[in-house]
């Protein structure tokens, strides 16, 4: 049996987790407008277009590529052992975590 295999999930695991939901949520307020107002980030995009669009795609390449991981990790950990499936890749991690996005946006 593999390292990654016979670890379980955290105290750690489940911080991170819940600092990378707190992102998302972020991420939500700043682009979606909660009233017929601009959203959050137009405010910015106004004052300085280049800042804004580089930090949107530095916070969306953080989100993508941390979620991939907390997936590939939490199905390494949790899944693989209670569905006795083998375990994930990055790669595949990063599939799945973009096929569920695209599903659930």
């Amino acid at each position: 049996m593999d390292k990654e295999k016979s670890q379980k999930i955290t105290l750690i695991f489940d911080i991170v987790l819940f600092i990378y939901i707190g992102f998302a949520f972020l991420a939500e307020y700043l682009f979606k407008p909660e009233t017929s107002d601009k959203a959050p980030w137009e405010i910015l995009f106004k004052n300085s277009p280049e800042l804004s669009i580089t930090l949107a795609l530095i916070f969306a390449a953080v989100l993508i590529l941390a979620g991939a991981q907390l997936l590939k990790i939490f199905w390494n950990r949790f899944i693989s052992d209670i569905a006795k499936n083998r375990n994930i890749t990055f790669q595949e991690a990063m599939a799945i975590f973009l096929i569920i996005g695209v599903i659930f946006s």
